[in-house]
């Protein structure tokens, strides 16, 4: 039997990297009734890879219609319309990203909560023993001389 380290009673890092559930799942998840399920985390990823494949599909039909329009506009779109492209994926990439650490931190602080039941108590006491900052009345209200 191997000697395990102390818990902390910390949640082990390594369960916080999550792998995707099956596409069945998603599709079962998104037609229920209840929201017991998160769908943001399993629709980001395939939305974003549709989103990467239609700006590709999009930027090179720009191109070929630029150039059937005229010589020097193809010439110019086949400058621009990539980093257009780039630039718009890397704006879906950060949105997508921005929705799943907004999830994340959500968890979190549901968790904070579970483990600090009575954390408004602790403040309070912890309130009541630092003293009272004279200053402050000072600078909010007005000055006796």
């Amino acid at each position: 039997m191997k000697d395990e380290p102390p818990s902390t009673g910390l949640p082990d890092p390594a369960d916080t990297l999550r792998v995707l559930p099956d596409p069945a799942g998603t599709l079962r998840a998104l037609l229920r009734a209840r929201f017991d399920l998160p769908l943001t985390p399993r629709l980001v990823p395939p939305l974003f890879l549709g989103f990467t494949v239609l700006a590709g599909v999009g930027g090179v039909a720009a191109i070929v219609a630029a150039f059937s329009t005229a010589f020097w506009l193809g010439l110019l779109a086949l400058v621009t319309v990539p980093f257009l492209v780039l630039g718009a994926i890397a704006l879906v990439r950060i949105f997508g990203e921005l929705a799943l650490a907004m999830i994340q931190v959500t968890e979190d602080v549901a968790g904070i909560a579970v483990r600090f039941p009575r954390l408004e108590s602790t403040i309070d006491d912890v309130a009541s023993v630092v003293p009272r900052l004279n200053f402050i009345r000072l600078l909010s209200g007005t000055r006796e001389r």
